[in-house]
């Protein structure tokens, strides 16, 4: 069906407990539109269906609020999980599990942690294996770099964090890990 207009999806952000506030807006094209008119009632019902344009918009819009945030002094965040967060939970004794689309980019993330490492955290056991990608601290936490899509059921923990654009479906595939979790948390990430 030919494109039938626009759709304006407006974003908002939260920092802490404070109240969300609006921070911009998208524009999406409507790929569905179907008008019921009932006397002299029209009712226009518009549907968007592409999810991955939307995730690649909401990508953008996250940049782009990046780079505002870097002309402002800021450094520019990077892409990918609050890395210095990750490692704190874990060091202190939590099971992390950070998901990325696919293997390969999760075997990447294993070596910017490891960047980030400071000295005065005890790393008991670093692998690189593709696939069981992980660091053990010696606490008893420990990080798991893992695909969005794969078998994980020999996995529990008590965090995951999850590319903020993945599919519903995906996402309720993730949840179960941490349901044996005291505090289970599922942290989205761009």
């Amino acid at each position: 069906m030919a494109i039938a207009g626009n759709l304006t999806l407006v974003i908002s952000a939260r920092i802490g407990d404070a109240e969300p506030s609006d921070i911009g807006e998208i524009e999406l094209p409507v790929v569905s539109e179907k008008i019921h008119t009932v006397g002299n009632v029209s009712i226009t019902a518009r549907v968007r269906v592409d999810e991955a344009e939307l995730a690649d918009r909401l990508k953008d819009f996250a940049a782009a609020v990046g780079d505002e945030l870097a002309g402002t002094g800021r450094p520019k965040p990077k892409v990918g999980p609050p890395i210095q967060d990750v490692i704190a939970w874990a060091a202190g004794g939590s099971r992390i599990g950070v998901f990325s689309f696919d293997r390969e980019a999760a075997q990447e993330l294993v070596e910017d942690f490891l960047e980030a490492l400071g000295g005065d955290v005890e790393v008991k056991r670093v692998s690189k294996v593709n696939g069981r990608a992980g660091i053990d601290f010696s606490g008893g936490g420990f990080i798991r770099f893992l695909a969005t899509r794969g078998t994980r059921n020999n996995y529990s923990f008590d965090r995951i964090y999850i590319p903020a654009s993945v599919n519903h479906g995906e996402m309720e595939a993730l949840a179960p890990l941490v349901l044996t979790s005291k505090e289970p948390a599922v942290v989205g990430y761009f």
